[in-house]
Order: C-alpha cells, then structure tokens, then sequence
C-alpha cells in the first residue's frame, strides 16, 4: 500500500517491523498467555459463584473450604505451569507439587506451616 502512494521506501521498513513484532509475540507465547489467563478468571469467578451459593451453616466444613481451596488451587497453577520457568517462586513449587501430587487426600488444603517467628503462614 506504501509502495501505490509513493513511499516504495518504506515498505521495507514496515515489513521488518511486523515480522519482528510477530516474531516477539511467538516467542513470548502472548496468545497463549492470554488464554490461559481468560481460562484461569473464569474458572476463578465461576468458584466464587458457586462458593457464594452455599449457604452459611455449610461454609463452616472443611470439606466444602478444601474443595474451594482445591479448585483455586488448580486455576492458578493452570496458568502458573504453561508460563516460562524464569521466575524461581518457592512457593508457588508448593503449590505446583502440591497439586501434582493429588491433594484429595487432604494433605494440602488448609494446612499451615511455621515460618520465621513463630508466625502462621497460610499457603
């Protein structure tokens, strides 16, 4: 189009441009980043909709908060594993193997951990 309106010099430039543009965006996987985030909200919204719906007297069993707990759980790492491994999140490797390893069991959800000074740490 550049070239039909007398900028024939610039078609070249702006070709390099979109093919590094594209090229950038391949490589740091934005698209599929973007889905799995849309995936992930959506997952999470749909957790605290049904969350809301239980009723009162029901909130209170452990099993009902596990498998809330259980269910975010499984949203955050469903975009956490897909992303590049630059960041090192001690926690997060927690998390990751936590659902890795099969929490039904109940050994990860709800559980507390001594940390520093005495002080509880939810994860």
């Amino acid at each position: 189009m550049l070239a039909t309106i007398g900028m024939a010099e610039w078609v070249a430039l702006t070709v390099a441009v979109g093919q590094a543009a594209q090229q950038w965006l391949r490589e740091n996987r934005i698209e599929e980043q973007r889905i799995a985030y849309r995936q992930a909200s959506a997952e999470l919204a749909d957790a605290k909709m049904k969350w809301e719906a239980v009723p009162m007297e029901k909130r209170a069993m452990q099993s009902k908060i596990d498998d809330l707990v259980r269910r975010v759980e499984t949203a955050i790492v469903s975009v956490v594993e897909p992303l590049p491994t630059q960041v090192n999140c001690p926690s997060l490797e927690v998390l990751i193997e936590r659902t890795e390893s099969g929490s039904g069991s109940g050994s990860g959800s709800g559980e507390r951990e001594r940390k520093g000074g005495g002080k509880d740490v939810d994860f």
